[in-house]
């Protein structure tokens, strides 16, 4: 029980973290260097917490689902580990100590783009924990429309934010010169950057239900050819039986 809560509480930490680090006219250069430094800590915490899992990585099969999931979680790390690094090459505060170079530009721009990436992809790996709350919730009758409405809430309004912020254009690396709202509020920030997240956690759990279904097809058609194999034999066995009562 204690190590379950001390994942709960690691991974809240991650994501206050994660959204405190999103609106960055809104804090300070060096709370948003010691933020990520932090955020950092806590994934690598994160990743020591489930070294079980990373084990499985090396045994096989290979479902749609498991391939998904690794391919998702090795996303995230790569991200997470050149935000770092960049975050560190074009430092104002914490390093300052080290020697500029040459690839500041380069690495300011990789930032930018990451740090659009990873409210993304932090949402589809959220997507497919929230899809089994989502299903624990669903099977009382009076939560069920509760979660629809707030599930749809969520997707609409976070797509608005996702598109307002044009967070596409981030992605795509196509935003040279970022243009910050130094007028807008702290709390519509942070509401803003949740909500994105949110969204993408609910589109996150629709790809994870793909994979899902695509994981099952070969369970299935394993199953049924088991079936007809057995319905084969057991043809063969009672015309062996008849054979047997002729002679």
């Amino acid at each position: 029980m204690s190590g379950k809560i001390s994942r709960r509480v690691l991974d809240f930490v991650s994501g206050a973290l994660l959204v405190s680090l999103c609106p960055y006219a809104q804090t300070s250069p060096k709370f948003h260097e010691i933020a990520g430094v932090a955020l950092f800590v806590a994934l690598v915490a994160h990743i020591f917490v489930e070294r079980k899992w990373f084990a499985t990585l090396a045994r096989g099969p290979y479902s749609p689902v498991k391939t998904y999931r690794a391919a998702l979680i090795g996303a995230l790390i790569a991200v997470f580990a050149i935000q770092i690094v960049t975050g560190i090459l074009i430092s104002a505060e914490l390093f300052t100590f080290l020697p500029e170079t040459s690839a500041s530009d380069e690495a300011r721009q990789w930032h930018l783009i990451l740090s659009a990436w990873a409210p993304v992809l932090v949402g589809w790996h959220l997507g497919a924990h929230w899809l089994s709350l989502a299903k624990a919730l669903s099977k009382r009758r009076k939560l069920r429309a509760v979660v629809a409405i707030v599930a749809v809430a969520a997707l609409m309004f976070g797509a608005r934010e996702f598109y307002r912020r044009d967070l596409i254009d981030y992605m795509l690396g196509n935003v040279k010169f970022p243009s910050f709202d130094y007028e807008e509020s702290l709390a519509s920030a942070l509401c803003s950057h949740f909500s994105i997240i949110c969204a993408h956690t609910i589109v996150g759990a629709l790809i994870f239900t793909f994979f899902q279904r695509a994981s099952r097809k070969p369970q299935r058609n394993a199953t049924n050819d088991a079936d007809s194999k057995d319905a084969y034999s057991q043809k063969d066995d009672s015309k062996e039986d008849k054979n047997s009562t002729i002679a």
